[in-house]
């Protein structure tokens, strides 16, 4: 069973573009409305790593750089 963050992120991915990252927008919303930052992210990352075109892991990869910063806090 895959986690209700991932199906957020996959809808969010397929409306993005190069110049307007909807993932970690997402991923954003998700941290305002009290979610775990590190939940978040695990689910990110565990996207990213299932992703296969080149397209959609740099926008998936970019959303887990900026997103890292709320880890470090």
């Amino acid at each position: 069973m895959s986690h209700p963050f991932s199906a957020m992120f996959e809808k969010a991915l397929k409306q993005s573009s190069p110049e307007e990252n909807l993932v970690f927008n997402e991923a954003e919303m998700l941290r305002t409305k009290g979610y775990s930052p590190l939940e978040i992210y695990a689910v990110l990352e565990k996207l990213h790593q299932e992703l296969v075109s080149d397209a959609d892991s740099e926008i998936v990869g970019e959303a887990l750089e900026e997103f890292r910063t709320y880890l470090d806090a």
